[in-house]
C-alpha cells in the first residue's frame, strides 16, 4: 500500500470545502516515525531519493531512504553508547548539515527528545535553552562561531553531560560523530513509546519575554501531512526546497516530516552564508 494512503482515507479533494469536510488523518495507536515512515519507505522503495545534500564548497551527496534508514540505525547505536536513551533531551546546533537528518531519525528511534537550535545563538541563548529544557547532551557543528559560544558551556549548565561534534574536521578532545558512528552496528528495534510521549522541543523566538518551550509529541509528523501535501503541494519523487536552519520549526515543516510521509525528497542546501547567486545556481541545477 502507498504509505500516505495508510494515514488518509482520501488523498484527492474537489474543493476546499470538500477538503475541510472530509480530510481525516488515521492515527495509529503507536505511531513511530522512524519505523512507520523512514524504514517503511526503505523497505518498499530502497533506492528512492530521500535527501539531496549540497553545499557551496561543491559537496553533492544523495541519500536514499535505505541510506537514511541504515545510517540512522548506526547513529542510534552510537548515541546509545554515548549514554543517550529514552526521554533524554538532546540539543543540536547543526545548521543544515546532512548529519542533522540522520541524527534526528536516530533520536526518534531511541525515544530521545530532540531540541533543535540555530547556530546563530550566543552563549547566553544556548545556556538558557539547555538549562530550561534539562538537556543532557549537545551535538554541535565544528564551526568557529559555534565553538566560541560553547567553549565553556558546561560551566554554565551543570546538567549537561556531554558535547559531541559534527563536521568535516575532528574537534580535539571531543567525541566526533561524523566518522565514529559509521563504525557502529545498526541498532534494531524501536523506542516503544506512546503517541503522547515527547518527541521534539522548539523554543519560541522570544519576541515577548524569554523564549518558551513548545513541546510536541510523537504524532507531530502526521500533522505535517497537511503542510507538505496540501500547502506546499509536494510531489512524490520531486525535490522540495525549504530554506531554514535546522534549529527553526520551519525546518520541521519543510525539510523532513510531511515531505517524507508524502514521498517527496528534500533538497538539503547547506550554505555557510546566504548568497542569492549561489542559491539560484543550486535551484537551476
Amino acid at each position: 500500500m502507498e504509505i500516505l494512503k495508510k494515514y488518509l482515507d482520501r488523498t484527492e479533494f474537489s474543493s476546499y470545502e470538500d477538503f475541510k469536510k472530509n480530510f481525516r488523518i488515521n492515527v495509529p495507536g503507536d505511531f513511530d516515525y522512524a519505523r512507520d515512515i523512514v524504514d517503511a519507505r526503505a523497505d518498499a522503495e530502497p533506492d528512492s531519493l530521500a535527501l539531496m545534500y549540497c553545499s557551496d564548497d561543491g559537496k553533492e551527496i544523495p541519500f536514499s531512504f535505505a541510506d537514511i534508514s541504515e545510517l540512522s540505525k548506526r547513529a542510534a547505536s552510537y548515541l546509545k553508547e554515548m549514554g543517550i536513551g529514552k526521554r533524554d533531551r538532546v540539543m543540536t546546533l547543526l545548521r543544515r548539515r546532512y548529519e542533522y537528518w540522520i541524527i534526528a531519525i536516530a533520536l526518534h528511534r531511541l525515544g530521545a527528545i530532540i531540541v533543535p537550535a540555530s547556530i546563530q545563538l550566543t552563549q547566553k541563548d544556548i545556556s538558557y535553552r539547555i538549562n530550561s529544557a534539562g538537556v543532557k547532551a549537545l551535538i554541535a557543528l565544528n564551526d568557529d562561531f559555534v565553538n566560541k559560544q560553547i567553549s565553556d558551556i558546561k560551566s554554565l549548565c551543570p546538567g549537561l553531560e556531554s558535547i559531541i561534534y559534527v563536521g568535516d574536521e575532528k574537534k580535539e578532545g571531543y567525541a566526533f560523530f561524523s566518522s565514529e558512528y559509521l563504525k557502529c552496528d545498526m541498532l534494531e528495534g524501536y523506542s516503544g513509546l506512546s503517541n503522547d510521549d515527547e518527541m521534539i522541543i522548539y523554543f519560541t523566538s522570544g519576541t515577548s519575554g524569554y523564549p518558551k518551550m513548545a513541546i510536541h509529541d510523537r504524532l507531530y509528523p502526521l500533522g505535517h501531512i497537511v503542510t507538505a501535501g496540501y500547502m506546499q503541494r509536494v510531489k512524490k519523487g520531486r525535490l522540495h526546497l525549504t530554506l531554514a536552519d535546522s534549529g527553526w520549526a520551519k525546518f520541521g515543516w519543510g525539510n523532513i516530516y510531511g515531505q517524507w510521509i508524502c514521498g517527496a525528497p528534500v533538497l538539503g542546501y547547506d550554505p555557510v552564508r546566504f548568497s542569492s547567486e549561489h542559491l539560484l545556481t543550486i535551484i537551476k541545477k
